[in-house]
């Protein structure tokens, strides 16, 4: 079969939203909005791949051209994202699709290409690197989202209530600038440079004042202690962020805001909420999301290693001793090492 290659920038090509909405590989990564929020913000180059049969597009693969702090130039798929399937009518759409992905590679000399979704590569698994996406199917009564709780979901939510926190969902900046404020805590609680105020600044702008995200408010004793950050598009909601200030956690409030995320989208229509996703190595974080009755998916990173023309395994690593590093330095010079460096982490 012949097939019509193409690399497009997703940011004003209709056809590039409209053919990918529609694929079951679908999610909000793959948007133009989404996009163009990395683009503002980091100055990548989108490559998106495009092919075409008789005209009519039968593959879709969207790449930013990054460069890590040594300059070498790499495609991914995609930066920041939690995930980004490729989207295929089949396997030989797919097959045609990554040669042609290579061979921009060789032209645009990146060392590697890595795509962060299920691929139909025949390789050994042990050659790819994997983390865990989890899904809490919506479309239900309340009281049956409930049930589906595990219990010590359900205790936290409970004694948030009785605590008295509240939860509002806003879409001001005023909101984005209080998730920031405690977005900067939480990174360095975590002992990592947070991200640069510019891509919060741009998200709001092109996410959450189009209409296709909001930012949950947890609030006791007339302060905001946790704040969540919520996209949506079609018929999937997806969690993308969250911070809190460790000081009440103990009100089991970080319980609540995602328990009343789940109610709205669930009573807006939409089938599912997507948590994100998880390395492997973070067994408290599967615990908490487990907790929610989520359906739990294996996703895998592939990285093909140009030069040698070979897929090669490497491991993301979040935690080590540059944590305890990070931990001890203040917020205003973890902004500034986000502001300056965080462009080559994707």
């Amino acid at each position: 079969m012949e097939y019509e290659h193409e690399f497009v920038n997703p940011v004003g090509a209709t056809q590039w939203d409209e053919f990918v909405a529609g694929s079951e590989n679908y999610s909000f990564f793959h948007s133009s909005l989404w996009a163009k929020t990395l683009v503002d913000t980091y100055g990548f180059l989108p490559f998106y791949y495009l092919g075409k049969t008789g005209g009519k597009p039968v593959a879709a693969i969207p790449l930013m051209e990054v460069a890590n702090i040594f300059g070498q130039k790499h495609g991914v798929s995609l930066p920041f994202s939690d995930f980004c399937l490729p989207i295929y009518s089949d396997k030989p759409a797919f097959d045609a699709a990554f040669e042609s992905v290579k061979g921009l590679a060789k032209k645009r000399k990146w060392r590697s290409i890595s795509l962060r979704g299920n691929a139909p590569f025949t390789i050994d698994e042990k050659k790819t690197s994997f983390c865990f996406r989890h899904i809490v199917p919506l479309q239900s009564d309340v009281d049956g989202l409930f049930a589906k709780l595990k219990g010590k979901t359900r205790v936290h939510i409970r004694k948030a209530i009785k605590s008295g926190v509240t939860v509002t969902f806003d879409t001001s900046f005023d909101a984005m600038e209080m998730f920031y404020r405690l977005n900067c805590r939480t990174r360095k609680r975590h002992g990592l440079p947070p991200q640069p105020f510019s891509f919060f600044k741009n998200f709001h702008r092109i996410l959450i004042a189009s209409g296709h995200g909001e930012i949950a408010l947890g609030t006791y004793d007339n302060r905001v202690i946790c704040t969540d950050i919520f996209l949506h598009s079609g018929t999937a909601a997806y969690y993308k962020y969250g911070a809190s200030d460790a000081a009440f956690n103990r009100t089991g409030s970080n319980y609540l805001i995602l328990w009343e995320a789940i109610k709205k989208y669930n009573d807006l229509g939409y089938e599912k909420l997507c948590l994100g996703r998880t390395e492997a190595s973070h067994s408290g974080l599967l615990q908490f999301k487990a907790g929610w009755g989520a359906e739990q998916y294996t996703v895998r990173t592939y990285i093909f290693d140009v030069a040698r023309d070979k897929f090669i395994r490497t491991d993301l690593k979040t935690s080590g001793i540059h944590n305890a590093f990070f931990s001890r330095m203040p917020v205003s010079l973890l902004r500034l090492l986000g502001t300056l460096f965080y462009r080559y982490m994707g």
